[in-house]
């Protein structure tokens, strides 16, 4: 059971219709448990997935999946959750720059070949990859974020009594010069 389907990959991870766009349930299938895994640790995302599919879901799993509104030193923050109207996950934006750096070349008996297309010229995507990896890690959270950004992280540290086998592993920047 995938949280996000095809229709996350929209604006700046927009995947043109193609064959290739057929391909992103596999990315999903693929990336989804990892990046989940890496926010929530092993543990968690077991009892997460597990609790989504009782016949009546605990509050703290449709908080974490859909988002809720909590106070931070009296000020409100607005975390959208793993899924959302809006269609922008830190799912999506992880499954994209995995399926756009594992894409970039394609292998062949001689090795890796890169397409050669008609009347286009071929761009590098670094720039792009970039700010979709900002993007994600800006929905995912940083441990220097402050607690009124509304991230993953901040929000599983406010509710961390409700998440008690919680293990974060923290992802890094990527800069355009890949350093």
């Amino acid at each position: 059971m995938s949280l996000i389907n095809s229709t996350y990959f929209i604006g700046l991870i927009s995947i043109p219709t193609s064959k290739y766009a057929d391909d992103i349930q596999t990315y999903i299938d693929r990336y989804e448990e990892k990046v989940l895994t890496d926010l929530l640790g092993y543990t968690l995302y077991y009892q997460f997935i597990e609790g989504l599919e009782e016949p009546v879901i605990d509050q703290k799993w449709l908080d974490l999946r859909d988002g809720k509104t909590y106070e931070v030193d009296g000020k409100l923050v607005k975390w959208n959750g793993l899924i959302n109207e809006a269609k922008e996950s830190l799912i999506s934006y992880y499954i994209f720059w995995n399926y756009k750096t594992e894409n970039h070349t394609i292998t062949t008996n001689v090795g890796g070949v890169d397409l050669k297309s008609e009347n286009s010229t071929r761009v590098v995507e670094t720039q792009k990859l970039t700010q979709v990896w900002a993007k994600m890690l800006s929905l995912y959270g940083k441990h220097t974020d402050s607690d009124l950004k509304p991230t993953a992280l901040n929000f599983l540290n406010e509710f961390e009594s409700d998440y008690p086998d919680w293990e974060f592993s923290l992802k890094g920047n990527i800069n355009y010069f890949d350093i």
